[in-house]
């Protein structure tokens, strides 16, 4: 009997051993984490994968607060929005349900929930539903694509009853890491910072530098140096100095797209599309632009931002 359990005993480990041998020889490696961790599968194809990106702040408070129909914006976003591969929504607030309802997207993931402290947290839903961060991510690829995710409220905030009262949501950033059809892995982030952008608004832009400090620590600390698409609004006007935004690109090893609206109807953007490969993954710019197409049928904007848009083919390198 005891020689009979030994001999079992010795099977079971040859055979974890050589279980263990192949995971190592394939790249596993205990603790291994990121875009590191994962290898194009063995029938992948090494062709580019063109992924087309949509940032959109969509203006969501309730429609007592602003000055259209927000019920009625929100059906026509939601079928638009189904033109894209991926979906970088913030301010959806109010109107998340009527996104989900009409939007064909298999991944869908929301920011992080509304948590500033008890007062904040019983009025601020009268404003804006939800709350929270007001971001949506939504991707068109099947559910296992998804393979890792982050959220994170910022732990700064300025402005009350004043500089656009942003101390009432909990704005953050989400990422959600994908592998591609391809076999490349991509992680995508959704942000958005604190508003008040006039140059008077010291607060407001000390705010956002915290943020934006923030912001790098959580990409360095999920995606090491992996690829990156980074987007949402960052308040940060392009045709002012904007130094903390441009050394998070620098230190990020960050590229523009150059997704901006050609229109004279708009203000100078603070919409931004940013982004980088990595040793593993090869990210090229397609084209970039304005989605114009977010517009009600009598050619009105359906939010007081501009939709942005940029095309990015995505390879794995091996």
């Amino acid at each position: 009997m005891t020689r009979r359990l030994l001999g079992r005993e010795a099977v079971a480990l040859l055979l974890v051993s050589f279980g263990f041998g192949l995971l190592l020889a394939a790249g596993w490696a205990p603790g291994a984490r990121g875009s590191e961790a994962w290898e194009p599968s063995p029938g992948a194809s090494r062709a580019p994968f063109e992924l087309s990106v949509l940032s959109y702040n969509t203006h969501g408070l309730r429609g007592i607060f602003v000055e259209d129909d927000p019920a009625a914006r929100f059906p026509a976003i939601g079928r638009l929005i189904n033109g894209y591969d991926v979906v970088l929504l913030q301010e959806d607030f109010a109107y998340h349900r009527s996104i989900e309802a009409f939007a064909t997207h298999a991944i869908r993931r929301r920011g992080n929930s509304q948590d500033r402290n008890p007062i904040a947290d019983l009025l601020a839903p009268i404003v804006c539903g939800d709350c929270g961060a007001g971001l949506s991510t939504l991707i068109d690829l099947g559910e296992s694509s998804l393979i890792g995710e982050h959220r994170e409220a910022y732990q700064d905030y300025s402005g009350w009853f004043d500089a656009r009262k942003d101390g009432w949501v909990t704005k953050g950033l989400l990422a959600l890491r994908v592998r591609l059809p391809n076999g490349a892995v991509v992680d995508v982030y959704n942000s958005h910072l604190d508003a008040g952008k006039k140059p008077k608004r010291v607060r407001d832009h000390r705010t956002r530098e915290r943020q934006l400090a923030q912001l790098e620590r959580a990409i360095r600390g999920f995606s090491g140096t992996g690829a990156v698409i980074l987007a949402g609004d960052f308040n940060a006007r392009e045709d002012r100095r904007n130094p903390s935004l441009e050394a998070l690109v620098a230190a990020l090893g960050l590229r523009e797209s150059g997704a901006r609206t050609d229109s004279d109807r708009w203000r100078p953007r603070c919409e931004y599309i940013f982004y980088r490969g990595d040793a593993r993954t090869e990210i090229s710019l397609v084209e970039s632009g304005e989605a114009g197409e977010f517009e009600d049928e009598s050619g009105k904007p359906l939010s007081d931002h501009p939709a942005i848009r940029a095309r990015f083919a995505i390879r794995a390198r091996r």
